[in-house]
């Protein structure tokens, strides 16, 4: 039996809800791997990634939306008007 029939959707949900008891927030795939569950997380990558097991589990991923933080806001079409008061690119310092 290949390392695919043996991870059901049944089995990754038991084993994931185990492993995710007592979390606020998704693994990483170190975290996985640290734990010994490698074919546990390759099995969650075969049947919809960490976007689709995440959300059925409702835990926020952390390297979800990272871009967000780096990216300045922007006003709405043909509002540059040279009030900008958002602050100028000095201000984004990371």
């Amino acid at each position: 039996m290949t390392a695919n029939r043996r991870w059901t959707e049944e089995r990754i949900r038991a084993d994931l809800g185990d492993f995710l008891d007592g979390r606020v927030i998704w693994p990483s795939r170190a975290e996985f791997e640290a734990a010994g569950r490698k074919t546990l997380r390759d099995a969650i990558t075969r049947t919809g990634g960490a976007p689709r097991w995440a959300a059925e589990f409702g835990l926020p991923r952390p390297d979800a939306g990272l871009g967000s933080l780096y990216r300045r806001p922007v006003g709405p079409a043909g509002s540059d008007d040279g009030n900008d008061d958002r602050g100028s690119s000095d201000d984004l310092r990371l």
